[in-house]
């Protein structure tokens, strides 16, 4: 899966979805972006004359962009940003290089979908699956549907959360770093950043707990302090992923 997150006056557009590299003689010669609506893989960008380079041990990139949004697809920039670009390799987390495929780090690092959440409340379960599942979209009336949620981890320290509706179509996303918090791999640090006051940033602090992790399901409980009138609170919930597959 890849992901682009371009900053604009009105807010943060983004596109996700599958590539396919194109081969030319053995050599990578382009590389196609796809987003799915209403259940339909669109391209809506080629990456061409791609030069990778190495320079003291990194490695950068330079390559052109063509973008083709579709109508449809809710990007205020549309296909303006077409051109060329200059991308330098960023570096994965510490040790994954090592990983082994039955460690944490090797299982953790793939596609998750959310199966069942719970908030603890007053030491009490409280199905909130239904609530985590739900989008809405406001137009002259609210609409809302239950629709799957989906997390991705990457070997880069990034995770993306992505809500689909019932036909496939993105319908919302949040995106943050990771990084385990012990050397036994079964805490994990999530930190994103919350937009307030228009153009102003404050950081979000969680911490994942893994309960079971291995090739189908990842379980654990989430732990994340909020700041309130009254000083903080600390809110728990519980979760049950499965391993999305191809």
């Amino acid at each position: 899966m890849y992901g682009i997150s371009i900053n604009t006056p009105d807010g943060s557009e983004a596109a996700f979805g599958e590539y396919t590299m194109v081969e030319t003689n053995g050599n990578i010669s382009a590389v196609e972006l796809y987003v799915n609506l209403l259940g339909n893989n669109y391209l809506i960008a080629t990456l061409t004359n791609i030069v990778i380079i190495e320079t003291a041990n990194e490695l950068n990139a330079t390559f052109d962009v063509v973008f083709n949004i579709p109508e449809d697809y809710e990007w205020s920039c549309g296909s303006y940003l077409s051109g060329t670009y200059t991308a330098e390799k960023e570096e994965s987390l510490a040790g994954a290089a090592e990983a082994t495929p039955d460690s944490n780090f090797a299982k953790l690092v793939n596609t998750w979908l959310v199966v069942s959440v719970y908030q603890i409340e007053n030491n009490e379960r409280v199905d909130i699956t239904a609530n985590a599942n739900e989008v809405c979209e406001y137009d002259e009336e609210e609409y809302c549907e239950q629709d799957s949620m989906q997390i991705t981890f990457s070997a880069y320290g990034t995770y993306l959360v992505i809500n689909y509706w019932s036909n496939g179509e993105m319908a919302d996303w949040d995106e943050g770093e990771w990084e385990f918090a012990n050397c036994d791999q079964t805490e994990i640090t999530l930190t994103a950043e919350d937009e307030y006051d228009g153009d102003e940033y404050e950081e979000r602090l969680s911490t994942m707990t893994i309960n079971t992790l291995n090739d189908t399901e990842f379980s654990g409980s989430l732990s994340e302090t909020e700041d309130t009138d009254n000083g903080s609170e600390t809110y728990v919930s519980e979760f049950i992923l499965i391993k999305v597959t191809n």
